[in-house]
């Protein structure tokens, strides 16, 4: 998902003494020894949230339909599944105080809300936007701390919000919540607590002195304010809980061709069998004062606010496309990189001549264009770092199966126009690369030195995951969904999973999702035994495999 709307809000860190002591990536060293990794694999009813082994962490994620991927997070006295979202920052919940159709179609017997009578030291309100004008939800409700556990990684006085009111459709994601990977100056409660104690430490001054400003102090109670009060993750960081400062992404495909990566969070590192410098790092873009409204105490002038890089170019089969007149040329060409977004949008000119490309091909500018082709496989990639990240065809593509049920020859594009960068202090990326993109590579993110980013830059790391035989794959599918029923596969897995003995490992060393054998847990669209999955993998596959083994 987007970074909330409302995330303007930024919180002072000038006195907060408690900067990050970046490890460097050193692929030479044991990467097994302090890691948690969760594979997201293929689910069961019963199993536990976390399996440790040799200090490394497992647990399982469910996939929607390759729309959202999940993971379990134990919230106080209860488990809950909660979208993976590298474009926020927050952790919220649904709570048993949200009775609106959206929290009760979310929860139930085998989910059951966060119960408000265990939320510790309730703060003020918090209210989060996702999306923009044209489309966006709310969710609402107080913010307070409880212990939070994710693959056995678990924080004592984790500050969240407990919603009681939201209009997002949880329940389409298998989801009773959201989990943001994000950077702290983007947290809508880190944002709101600071307000409260700002405001508590303006009152108290008032009883002794005259006030000329309303900053932290080193003497105020919240100059530890991203250690104690921050998001999960970059909390933990910065409380040295991992050995480097950063988390892995990779997701599984479940519709077209289901297989692919093994879909697995690393928090830590890399997983054990990739190597950092067979990444492509790039930097990700600071703000500025003027771009964003930053406090004047910050130590630094420039800071990160999203998961956002720049882009060199853009191509479709293999031809560059022009570069986009609607943006600012001056800020350059960006990307967000979002796990909680299930499309790739872009810039609405660029985005209408790579459609035109594919649906109607050879169609004049102010012609219509169709909203459907043929499925046959495309190449759209992206040039990040002076290397090029091809989106996998079976990616970029989903059955039009809401009018052309049955017909595995009509597929619409996972691409979409976006809005224009807001250059009013506002988010500046022109492109959001959602899950399709993120099936297609290995993804890395790397926080850096949160309080001083020039002492150590975050960047993002990308390997590509996307096989030498993918448009053959695509073609196989096609023809395998056509014998059986005219229906690609679509897939939905809960959380938590089931077991495997073991991973297989792909040359570049990206464990390889096993074979998909549907369950009581595995929901398939539609219900049809003649649907089959195409379990033949890549020229990418080794005869290794990831010792990644699980029990029950």
């Amino acid at each position: 998902m987007a970074c909330p709307c409302a995330a303007r809000v930024v919180v002072t860190l000038a006195v907060v003494a408690l900067a990050v002591t970046a490890v460097p990536v050193d692929s030479s060293l044991p990467r097994q020894q302090g890691f948690a990794q969760i594979p997201l694999i293929h689910t069961s009813a019963h199993s536990r949230l976390a399996r440790r082994q040799s200090n490394v962490s497992y647990a399982g994620l469910g996939d929607a339909y390759d729309i959202t991927y999940n993971v379990l997070v134990q919230v106080g006295p209860v488990r809950m599944p909660v979208v993976l979202d590298t474009g926020s920052s927050d952790l919220w919940v649904i709570s048993d105080a949200c009775l609106s159709d959206a929290c009760v179609a979310a929860v139930g017997d085998t989910w059951p809300p966060y119960p408000m009578d265990n939320l510790s030291e309730e703060t003020v309100p918090v209210h989060l936007e996702y999306g923009d004008s044209s489309a966006r939800t709310t969710a609402d409700g107080p913010g307070g701390t409880s212990t939070i556990g994710i693959a056995g990684l678990s924080l004592e006085n984790q500050f969240f919000a407990a919603i009681n009111d939201t209009d997002i459709r949880l329940a389409d994601t298998g989801s009773t919540g959201i989990l943001g990977l994000g950077f702290p100056l983007s947290s809508i409660v880190l944002a709101d607590y600071f307000k409260k104690l700002r405001l508590a430490s303006a009152k108290r001054d008032l009883r002794h002195s005259a006030v000329s400003h309303t900053t932290l102090s080193a003497r105020d109670p919240a100059a530890d304010l991203l250690a104690t009060a921050g998001p999960f993750i970059t909390r933990a960081i910065l409380q040295n809980q991992f050995p480097e400062p950063m988390i892995s992404v990779t997701l599984q495909r479940d519709s077209i061709d289901p297989g692919g990566n093994a879909g697995m969070l690393t928090l830590g590192g890399l997983p054990p069998t990739v190597q950092s410098d067979s990444l492509t790092w790039a930097d990700v873009r600071l703000y500025s004062r003027t771009e964003w409204e930053l406090p004047d105490s910050l130590p630094e002038t420039h800071y990160p606010l999203a998961w956002e890089i720049m882009i060199d170019n853009v191509y479709l089969d293999g031809q560059k496309l022009p570069q986009t007149n609607i943006t600012n040329s001056s800020l350059g060409i960006s990307a967000l990189l979002d796990t909680g977004y299930s499309w790739i949008s872009g810039p609405a000119d660029v985005v209408d001549i790579a459609k035109r490309r594919i649906l109607a091909p050879g169609s004049a500018s102010d012609q219509v264009i169709p909203s459907t082709y043929d499925c046959q496989p495309h190449s759209l990639a992206f040039e990040i770092g002076g290397k090029l990240f091809t989106v996998d065809p079976r990616d970029l593509v989903s059955q039009n199966s809401e009018t052309e049920a049955s017909n595995a020859t009509i597929c619409s594009l996972n691409l979409a126009a976006r809005r224009s960068p807001d250059t009013d202090h506002g988010f500046l990326y022109s492109w959001k690369l959602g899950a399709p993109f993120l099936r297609s590579v290995l993804s890395a993110y790397y926080y850096g030195d949160l309080v001083n980013p020039s002492q150590d830059r975050p960047r993002i790391g990308l390997l590509s995951t996307v096989p030498t035989d993918a448009n053959e794959a695509m073609i196989d599918a096609i023809a395998l969904a056509e014998s059986s029923g005219g229906n690609f596969p679509l897939l939905s897995e809960d959380a938590p999973t089931a077991t495997y003995s073991s991973l297989a490992i792909a040359a570049n060393g990206v464990p390889l999702a096993p074979s998909i054998h549907p369950t009581t847990s595995v929901h398939q669209r539609p219900p049809n035994d003649a649907v089959r999955i195409r379990t033949s993998r890549s020229a990418l596959v080794s005869v290794a495999c990831l010792c990644a083994f699980w029990t029950l």
